[in-house]
Protein backbone atom coordinates (compact mmCIF):
# COMPACT_ATOMS: atom_id res chain seq x y z
CA UNK A 1 0.00 0.00 0.00
CA UNK A 2 1.38 3.42 -0.95
CA UNK A 3 1.67 6.01 1.76
CA UNK A 4 -0.20 9.26 1.37
CA UNK A 5 1.86 12.44 1.75
CA UNK A 6 0.39 14.75 4.35
CA UNK A 7 0.94 18.45 3.87
CA UNK A 8 2.88 20.07 6.70
CA UNK A 9 0.72 22.22 8.93
CA UNK A 10 0.96 24.04 12.25
CA UNK A 11 -1.63 23.55 14.99
CA UNK A 12 -3.21 26.39 16.97
CA UNK A 13 -4.16 25.16 20.44
CA UNK A 14 -4.34 25.95 24.13
CA UNK A 15 -1.83 24.58 26.63
CA UNK A 16 -2.33 24.59 30.39
CA UNK A 17 0.76 25.01 32.54
CA UNK A 18 1.05 24.57 36.29
CA UNK A 19 0.76 27.93 38.01
CA UNK A 20 2.83 28.04 41.22
CA UNK A 21 1.38 29.53 44.38
CA UNK A 22 1.79 33.32 44.47
CA UNK A 23 3.52 33.17 47.86
CA UNK A 24 6.07 30.64 46.63
CA UNK A 25 4.79 27.87 48.87
CA UNK A 26 4.77 24.34 47.48
CA UNK A 27 1.63 22.90 45.95
CA UNK A 28 -0.46 20.70 48.21
CA UNK A 29 -0.20 16.93 47.85
CA UNK A 30 -2.26 14.98 45.34
CA UNK A 31 -3.74 11.68 46.51
CA UNK A 32 -4.71 8.92 44.07
CA UNK A 33 -7.88 8.06 45.99
CA UNK A 34 -8.97 11.70 46.15
CA UNK A 35 -9.33 13.18 42.63
CA UNK A 36 -10.35 16.54 44.08
CA UNK A 37 -6.71 16.95 45.19
CA UNK A 38 -5.60 16.86 41.53
CA UNK A 39 -6.94 20.37 40.93
CA UNK A 40 -4.13 22.88 40.48
CA UNK A 41 -4.09 26.51 39.42
CA UNK A 42 -3.32 26.80 35.72
CA UNK A 43 -1.70 29.32 33.45
CA UNK A 44 -3.49 28.90 30.11
CA UNK A 45 -1.69 29.98 26.94
CA UNK A 46 -2.73 30.11 23.31
CA UNK A 47 0.13 28.65 21.27
CA UNK A 48 1.08 27.50 17.81
CA UNK A 49 2.69 24.07 17.68
CA UNK A 50 4.91 23.90 14.64
CA UNK A 51 4.89 20.86 12.42
CA UNK A 52 8.52 19.70 12.15
CA UNK A 53 7.84 16.83 9.77
CA UNK A 54 11.01 16.20 7.80
CA UNK A 55 13.09 18.35 10.15
CA UNK A 56 13.17 15.99 13.16
CA UNK A 57 16.95 15.58 13.01
CA UNK A 58 17.43 19.32 13.62
CA UNK A 59 16.33 18.99 17.28
CA UNK A 60 18.57 17.81 20.10
CA UNK A 61 17.99 17.20 23.77
CA UNK A 62 20.88 19.47 24.77
CA UNK A 63 19.76 22.44 22.67
CA UNK A 64 15.96 22.15 22.58
CA UNK A 65 15.01 20.07 25.64
CA UNK A 66 13.56 17.30 23.47
CA UNK A 67 14.74 15.03 20.73
CA UNK A 68 13.09 12.78 18.16
CA UNK A 69 14.22 9.18 18.22
CA UNK A 70 13.01 6.53 15.80
CA UNK A 71 13.19 3.06 17.27
CA UNK A 72 11.02 0.00 16.80
CA UNK A 73 9.64 -1.72 19.89
CA UNK A 74 9.20 -5.43 20.46
CA UNK A 75 5.89 -4.54 22.12
CA UNK A 76 3.15 -4.14 19.52
CA UNK A 77 -0.16 -4.54 21.36
CA UNK A 78 0.17 -2.42 24.54
CA UNK A 79 -2.63 -4.32 26.28
CA UNK A 80 -0.74 -6.40 28.89
CA UNK A 81 0.55 -4.17 31.73
CA UNK A 82 3.16 -6.77 32.75
CA UNK A 83 4.53 -7.00 29.21
CA UNK A 84 4.56 -3.22 28.86
CA UNK A 85 6.56 -2.92 32.06
CA UNK A 86 8.89 -5.85 31.30
CA UNK A 87 9.51 -5.15 27.62
CA UNK A 88 8.59 -1.61 26.61
CA UNK A 89 9.76 0.23 29.75
CA UNK A 90 13.12 -1.55 29.57
CA UNK A 91 13.47 -0.58 25.91
CA UNK A 92 12.71 3.05 26.74
CA UNK A 93 15.22 3.00 29.61
CA UNK A 94 17.90 1.69 27.28
CA UNK A 95 16.98 4.23 24.60
CA UNK A 96 17.44 7.10 27.07
CA UNK A 97 20.86 5.74 28.03
CA UNK A 98 21.83 5.41 24.35
CA UNK A 99 20.83 8.96 23.44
Amino acid sequence: MASVAVQKHDVHTTLNFFKPNADGSPAGPAYMARPETFERPQDTREVVIQDVTGDEDMFSLDRHGFQYVKRASAEKDFVDPDRIRDVYYKEIGQMVKDV
